[in-house]
């Protein structure tokens, strides 16, 4: 059987996760015209309500300011700000991130754009639907050799990056409060979750630590792997 390669579905969670700056109306109106069963119907009309009411959208804008971007982040949306130890290995893990895309020749934008870190949850759902939309054209070319470096590519970075963090965005301090982006987060939880079981992949979660915590002692336990 076939895969289901899920494009439209992570184009859709990288907007919804990014900023809603002045293109976001513009940009969720086209996609939800041509797929209008993407997102559960609650959502799908609260995000058709927003980006119809200049105030509504504002709101969003200032609650996204509020949840993501206040000071160093009440539920940061960077791969890289969970995880014990982050600060110490966060280089590392931006280079591993920016080399899948310096590979598959994804950009981060030029000097006309503003985008966000290479860590970005929004971003990294972008660069999973270009894998998937490379896959779409080598399976319509038949290049199987193609098709598997891509396998093994959305298998490792899933794993290793995507699969990780997205469910602790979850578990931070005014998430679940939110009308909007709780929907938002466990909608893109789920399509994450499904691709990771498609591919069957098991990422180890990379939990909130706070600063206290992540000054101790770190151990390795039976279930984590140390560094090799």
């Amino acid at each position: 059987m076939k895969e289901k390669l899920r494009i439209n579905e992570f184009i859709l969670g990288s907007l919804l996760t990014s900023y809603p700056d002045e293109a976001f109306s513009e940009n969720m109106s086209i996609i939800l015209k041509e797929e209008t069963d993407l997102l559960p119907k609650n959502l799908n009309d609260k995000i058709k309500s927003i980006i119809e009411d200049q105030e509504k959208l504002d709101d969003l804008r200032s609650e996204y300011l509020r949840l993501f971007d206040s000071g160093r982040g009440v539920a940061p949306l960077y791969e890289t700000e969970y995880g014990r130890q982050r600060a110490l290995f966060k280089a590392n893990e931006l280079s591993a991130i920016s080399g899948f895309y310096h590979a598959f020749g994804f950009e981060l934008g030029g000097e006309d754009s503003a985008r966000e870190m290479p860590d970005h949850i929004s971003v990294e759902q972008e660069f999973y639907a270009l894998l998937l939309l490379k896959q779409e054209h080598l399976e319509e070319v038949s290049d199987l050799t193609g098709i598997d470096i891509v396998l093994s590519a959305r298998k490792k970075f899933m794993r290793d990056h995507l699969g990780r963090f997205v469910s602790s965005i979850l578990d931070r301090p005014g998430v679940c409060e939110s009308e909007t982006y709780f929907d938002i987060l466990k909608f893109v939880e789920k399509l994450v979750s499904t691709e990771c079981q498609s591919l069957e992949v098991n990422p180890e979660r990379a939990a909130w630590i706070d600063g206290e915590q992540e000054s101790g002692e770190v151990t390795c336990g039976s279930t984590v792997g140390c560094l090799k």
